[in-house]
């Protein structure tokens, strides 16, 4: 039983850390091992957890005040 929630714990954990979401207007570079994979755009993004690092640019267009 406890193995059993143990696996289920780790599941949950590795899913929450693995799964991000881009909004339209951020892009995201895919870092693995310290080196560029690709550029993902908005929309849902999976990673390897500690492997894989991601860096946010936005590309919302803010005025000058």
């Amino acid at each position: 039983m406890f193995t059993a929630i143990a696996i289920i714990v780790f599941v949950v954990f590795f899913l929450t850390s693995a799964i991000r979401i881009l909004n339209e207007y951020e892009r995201g570079v895919i870092f693995r091992l310290g080196r560029v994979i690709k550029a993902k755009g908005p929309g849902l993004i999976i990673l390897i957890p500690v492997i894989d690092k991601r860096r946010k640019a936005a590309w919302a267009f803010e005025p000058w005040v």
